[in-house]
């Protein structure tokens, strides 16, 4: 998705979220954050591709009271 498809889809209806799994197209950030459209990436904690900071998951997981598996996933 893109911030052209995003216009396209506000001319349709009422769009309240954009669930995208790339976040470098700055357009689509600028044009959700000036609709207040809330952008949701695509994959889990880690789930990206991206090297993800076990640390700082293993805290929130310690907050949980979940595994770190499991507090990096929605499921």
């Amino acid at each position: 998705m893109d911030a052209a498809q995003v216009a396209e889809a506000r001319a349709i209806a009422p769009v309240t979220a954009v669930q995208n799994r790339h976040t470098g197209d700055m357009g689509l950030l600028v044009e959700c954050e000036e609709a207040g459209i809330a952008h949701v990436r695509y994959f889990s904690l880690g789930g990206g591709g991206s090297p993800l900071d076990t640390v700082r998951s293993g805290k929130v997981a310690a907050r949980l009271g979940a595994t770190t598996g499991r507090a990096r996933s929605p499921r």
